[in-house]
């Protein structure tokens, strides 16, 4: 019986920085948008969702159950809620 001929692995460690360095395209090149590829069942969830635009503040009062803060603009996000520890944390409504 003949003994198998063995195999030569080579195992090839972590590039350098040097050398993804020269792999890597020049700042100075012009950029590139690249294609934005959705696939079907993302296309498919997005189809599902009911999405209707949002408003940037939020109608709801402070999201603690007893709080009764009410979101008046973005200088209410630094105010102390006085029912729960730390600020308010207002929701949409």
């Amino acid at each position: 019986m003949k003994p198998k001929p063995v195999e030569e692995l080579i195992i090839q460690g972590p590039k350098s920085a040097e050398k993804m360095q020269r792999e890597r395209p020049s700042s100075d090149e012009p950029r590139q948008l690249l294609p934005i590829k959705a696939s079907r069942s993302l296309e498919q969830a997005l189809e599902k969702l009911n999405l209707s635009p949002k408003r940037e503040a939020p109608e709801g009062g402070c999201a603690g159950e007893a709080a009764a803060q009410i979101y008046q603009g973005p200088e209410s996000n630094t105010e102390v809620c006085t029912f729960h520890p730390g600020v308010p944390v207002f929701h949409e409504g």
